[in-house]
């Protein structure tokens, strides 16, 4: 059972994905988890968002272990940062790619994209995610590329 990142009623959402990165490394000890956090230390509360922290948690663990699975060695980024509205957390891996076409499919639960070959999944963990992100008002981007890889921002609101 994980431990509850919370302090008052908020989660940190750095917190959850340092946690994430460590369960992370006993599957695939061969990943390349690059971390930025670009908050400066007068705005760290930016890192602290009201959301349900097991939703959260489930949400990211599904997104980093795509982006991880998918890299296969490569490194994968994620970065945490301000916009105009509040936090943002960029998860970019090097891997396979989404087909433009099959992009608005793959919020749709059982789905996977064509091109997943030996990947083995049953194509519930993005629309989860995407699920969870919805229900928490998290507003999201998906842009990806085939061979080059995929990109996924979430977008807290302040």
């Amino acid at each position: 059972m994980r431990e509850e990142k919370l302090t008052g009623n908020f989660t940190r959402v750095d917190e959850l994905i340092w946690e994430i990165i460590s369960k992370m490394r006993d599957v695939y000890p061969q990943a390349k988890v690059l971390v930025n956090v670009d908050i400066p230390p007068q705005e760290e509360a930016l890192l602290s968002v009201s959301k349900d922290p097991t939703q959260l948690w489930i949400a990211l663990f599904n997104l980093i272990d795509n982006a991880i699975k998918y890299s296969k060695g490569k490194n994968v980024r994620i970065e945490l940062y301000k916009n105009q509205e509040g936090l943002c957390v960029a998860i970019t891996d090097q891997g396979i790619g989404i087909p433009a076409d099959q992009l608005e499919w793959i919020s749709k639960p059982f789905t996977r994209a064509d091109n997943t070959g030996e990947v083995r999944e049953s194509g519930i963990g993005l629309s989860l995610a995407l699920r969870i992100f919805n229900k928490n008002n998290i507003q999201y981007s998906i842009h990806s590329e085939l061979n080059v890889g995929t990109r996924i921002t979430l977008y807290f609101p302040g």
